[in-house]
């Protein structure tokens, strides 16, 4: 496995190699800063003088960089300015910058008044400490932020906005940013894109020894999303080892869901099981409603049972899982899905129709579950031509470019049923390798699918 991991790097590394280049802006002295702190508030120098009971050469000679700023002269600065606890000298910049990672950490998981009240804060410093540095840390947080409170195309916009600044960013902005691009991506089931950002802001989080948990997690859902399931263990079994705590109790369950999927694709049903049954145990002897998670147990476990080939044991943990959820929930589309296709592998065609029936009016255009269910509504129907075309020149493509891989297998494979259903069997057989070379090269790790 440990090659597996060497070579997605490798290959990241070589086909991003100039794209994590460091770059420094020049940054303002102190009295530039003051200065365009006097030239925002609209006062002459003159002026700041005569109200800082200071001469004007003094106040010329600090903007111009010839005199020192002492604490006296800043904290008059200060009064006069109105811009009291704003950061402006190195220390208080560093300060400032811990702070707003303080913030970041707790966007996801902590009180929303308090995060509320500290981007003001920070929207405050950000006005007023002419940094470009602070500046640009703070954007890329709110990318996060304007996901937590429900602004995601607001943030999509702000995340396009700032490729115009990457020249401006240090390593730990380029670190935030490919990892937010990620994240973003992430939100939108494009799996793939997402992983390349995510490899892109590790390859920096390891020289800053800012990789955590959640970044782990990211990568490791990606790639089982992907299908490539040993650079998938690779990862989840990395951060289980090294730095699951109780604090992060709701990592380590998605984790132990996630490497049971792994485990069960590779044959190791048992195991899997026994990841999951942990897992169900937890939950119910914590006595939480975490509804969310029993779904995801059930669905899981669902799926190892289709991978161990026990079809009705599987059909009935999928639909378990729904009664810890209820269709407004993007679960249970997941529900749908993985039982539509399950059961279009086993030819029960009217039982798919029902699933489709059910889910076609729930999905939007341009998303996943839409994607997803409108291959398998036309897989049905491959006789006729316009569904077959759609099979071949949409699905295949769409599916790949979220990075679905194992759905793509699925759409080869019912192409080659029915070309040789058809005595067409050049063409079976043109399908059934496509089918069979994604397969090999998931397992040997290549990322360039």
């Amino acid at each position: 496995m440990r090659a597996n991991y060497d070579k997605l790097h490798i290959f990241l590394i070589h086909r991003f190699r100039g794209s994590i280049t460091i770059k420094k802006q020049n940054r303002l002295t102190l009295g530039e800063k003051m200065a365009a702190i006097r030239k925002a508030i609209r006062k002459t120098q003159v002026y700041m003088a005569a109200t800082m009971g200071y001469s004007g050469t003094l106040i010329a000679g600090y903007e111009n960089n010839r005199n020192p700023v002492s604490s006296n002269v800043l904290n008059a600065f200060r009064g006069v300015a109105g811009v009291e606890g704003i950061p402006l000298t190195d220390d208080e910049v560093f300060a400032a910058t811990k702070e707003m990672i303080d913030w970041n950490d707790s966007i996801t998981l902590g009180d929303i008044n308090q995060v509320n009240e500290l981007h003001k804060k920070f929207e405050r410093y950000v006005r007023w400490a002419f940094d470009l540095d602070l500046e640009n840390l703070f954007d890329i947080f709110r990318i996060k932020y304007l996901c937590k409170i429900g602004k995601k195309e607001e943030a999509e916009k702000l995340a396009d906005s700032l490729e115009e600044r990457v020249d401006d960013f240090t390593n730990m902005h380029l670190y935030w940013y490919y990892r937010y691009l990620g994240f973003l991506k992430h939100l939108d089931w494009l799996y793939k894109p997402a992983l390349i950002m995510y490899i892109k802001a590790e390859t920096i989080g390891k020289q800053l020894h800012l990789n955590d948990i959640v970044h782990y997690y990211n990568i490791g859902s990606c790639l089982i999303n992907c299908d490539y399931l040993y650079l998938a263990i690779d990862y989840l079994e990395k951060v289980v080892v090294t730095e699951i705590n109780l604090a992060n109790i709701r990592y380590s369950l998605s984790i132990q869901k996630m490497l049971a999927i792994c485990y069960g694709k590779l044959g190791k049903i048992d195991k899997a099981l026994k990841l999951l049954k942990d897992c169900l145990k937890y939950l119910l002897s914590d006595k939480k409603d975490d509804k969310l998670n029993m779904c995801g147990v059930y669905l899981y476990t669902g799926r190892v049972y289709q991978d161990a080939g026990n079809y009705e044991k599987a059909l009935e943990n999928f639909d378990m899982s729904t009664r810890f959820c209820n269709e407004k929930d993007e679960v249970f589309l997941t529900y749908l899905c993985y039982k539509a296709t399950l059961l279009r592998d086993c030819n029960r065609n009217d039982e798919v129709r029902k699933c489709l029936d059910k889910g076609l009016p729930l999905v939007t255009k341009s998303t996943l579950w839409y994607d997803w269910l409108h291959a398998i509504k036309h897989s049905l129907l491959l006789d006729e031509k316009p569904s077959l075309d759609y099979i071949i020149h949409t699905s295949v493509k769409n599916l790949n470019n979220y990075g679905k891989h194992t759905m793509v297998i699925n759409c080869y494979k019912w192409l080659s049923i029915y070309f040789e259903r058809e005595r067409k069997y050049k063409k079976a057989l043109f399908y059934n390798k496509k089918a069979s070379d994604i397969y090999k090269r998931l397992m040997e790790g290549d990322m360039s699918l």
